[in-house]
């Protein structure tokens, strides 16, 4: 049996280094993205739980508790917001200031309120910007003793801005439970 040696050309071995080094490439930057979306998922979520738990409020909550949840809430929401909902009162575009403001108010008629989000699903359709369809329910006591539990179905825009996620819009599309 003849065994030669073949030999592979030294710019036959260089092109196959070059696409060798541009798969590995390809593969870092695929893992780098895949990472980045999954950060930022995770940071968007987190918008959502700090939502939530800054609008609850819990039975005998005290007014610097209260104060402690509108300092959180503040930062959550882009210079001007959007929101549109089954309320008249809570139609329009607001600062952050106002929408604290608002929160407040609507926190006062409850003596116990929980606002909680599911079914969130969402999508980057550019840089920097964010679509969530969510459900919300929110769930509590009125300030007169009587219950009170409603659902919604909406959308949210939340725009990355000084590279913090803050809602930009809000729209309540259906109301359920």
């Amino acid at each position: 049996m003849n065994l030669k040696s073949r030999s592979v050309s030294p710019s036959r071995m260089t092109r196959s280094r070059y696409y060798l080094l541009a798969v590995i490439v390809i593969l870092v930057c695929a893992g780098l993205i895949v990472t980045f979306r999954k950060r930022d998922e995770r940071k968007v979520r987190k918008a959502f739980a700090t939502l939530a738990a800054c609008a609850s409020k819990t039975s005998g909550e005290t007014t610097m508790a209260m104060a402690r949840k509108m300092l959180r809430l503040e930062p959550l929401f882009a210079p001007e917001c959007r929101l549109d909902t089954p309320y008249s009162v809570l139609n329009g575009t607001f600062t952050p200031s106002e929408i604290r403001n608002l929160a407040i108010q609507c926190r006062e008629g409850f003596l116990k309120v929980d606002l909680a989000f599911s079914d969130r699903t969402l999508d980057f359709p550019e840089k920097n910007r964010a679509e969530v369809r969510f459900k919300a329910a929110v769930i509590g006591v009125l300030s007169d003793g009587e219950d009170f539990a409603e659902g919604f179905e909406g959308t949210a825009e939340i725009e990355r801005i000084d590279r913090k996620w803050r809602f930009r819009a809000f729209v309540f599309e259906a109301s359920s439970l």
